[in-house]
């Protein structure tokens, strides 16, 4: 878990005016309020303590006192340590895997209401494994404001009329601005919403200014998740996640995807989809007859079926179907059952309506 603070203080002065017993003009206004000071942030790697066996990243937030843009060893004020994860167990060999990088930025004017300065989140894959976030390897990036500056105080009291009098006191400070805290966890693999992992990143304003971003704080929360690979079913490899590992899991295993009914002027057509290519497929075909009774009969396919072929069509002509009635809306029903090896998928029935020949 990576902790991001940023700190942000405004002082505004307020101005009040003093009374003397003699009449005077009104006072003089206060001196303007001091500038809050920018947030900076330095972030390098680590390879040794903590972070002896895989290295890491420190990241430093503090305030720019000397307002030279560069965060300086004496104005740090908090610092991270993100030790990087201990290496897996080697597996199946497969494409190189590519790293999330996270870089911050300044926003530029408009980015944040009010001419308010703020920081980009910056979250994407290094493909070409170059360090950097290059055009085209962004995932998602995220814009957090400072907060806003305190309202101005109340200005002093007039004088009483008459000579000049002495300068109203300063105001009470205004309030201080609460600081905007960034937090991000990296979610593990086979997680509900990612199940291939990724990057859960939350903000909020430190309301409770203990230098937490509790539950109730967060305003923003965004979610990278990388992109979930199909099922490789030979491996012995879980590829996509879903608990289920070659035949066990669902995508691995035979099944009937769809079927399809329709007709032309001599027969019906029936279009099947599977997961894998068939060895036989048999179609129970049920329609209305002329003496108004339920027939039914059975067309099989077996062999001819080229290995890798998922969809095919089986046209039945009407002669086979004994004594069907054309003179009404015939109403017709199928059942596909396949089989391939020793898996069975069965399928339907399907309703279809064959209307009468105009």
């Amino acid at each position: 878990m990576n902790k991001y603070k940023i700190l942000i203080i405004f002082i505004l002065l307020l101005f009040g005016a003093g009374c003397d017993p003699e009449d005077g003009d009104t006072g003089a206004d206060g001196r303007p309020g001091i500038d809050a000071e920018q947030v900076v942030f330095s972030i390098f790697p680590i390879n040794g303590a903590p972070c002896e066996e895989n290295g890491g990243n420190e990241l430093n937030v503090g305030l720019d006192n000397n307002t030279n843009g560069v965060l300086d060893a004496n104005e740090i004020t908090d610092s991270f340590t993100v030790c990087n994860g201990e290496d897996g167990m080697t597996g199946m060999d497969g494409e190189p895997s590519n790293p999330i990088l996270v870089e911050i930025e300044d926003t530029a004017p408009g980015d944040c209401p009010d001419n308010i300065t703020g920081s980009i989140i910056i979250i994407g894959l290094d493909e070409n494994s170059n360090g950097l976030i290059d055009l085209g390897e962004e995932l998602d990036r995220t814009i957090v404001c400072d907060g806003e500056v305190g309202g101005q105080g109340n200005p002093g009291d007039p004088g009483m009329d008459g000579g000049q009098g002495n300068p109203g006191n300063d105001g009470m400070p205004g309030a201080d601005g609460l600081n905007s805290l960034i937090e991000t966890t990296v979610l593990p693999q086979f997680d509900l919403d990612c199940p291939a992992g990724g990057i859960l990143v939350e903000s909020g304003l430190d309301i409770s200014e203990d230098g937490i971003l509790d539950p109730g704080e967060v305003t923003d929360t965004d979610m990278i998740c990388l992109p979930v690979p199909p099922e490789i079913c030979d491996n012995g490899v879980d590829d996509d996640f879903d608990g289920a590992v070659d035949d066990a899991d669902q995508d691995c295993q035979f099944q009937i995807l769809n079927l399809e009914v329709s007709s032309s002027t001599s027969g019906l057509s029936l279009s099947i989809t599977t997961s894998f290519s068939v060895s036989t497929c048999t179609f129970t075909i049920e329609y209305t007859d002329v003496d108004s009774n339920r027939a039914t009969i059975t067309d099989q396919v077996s062999g001819g079926i080229p290995e890798g072929v998922t969809e095919f069509i089986r046209r039945v002509d009407f002669v086979d179907l004994v004594n069907i009635d054309r003179s009404i809306d015939n109403v017709i029903e199928v059942i596909a059952d396949c089989t391939r090896g020793t898996e069975m998928d069965s399928f339907g029935p399907v309703m279809f309506i064959l209307v009468p020949d105009p």
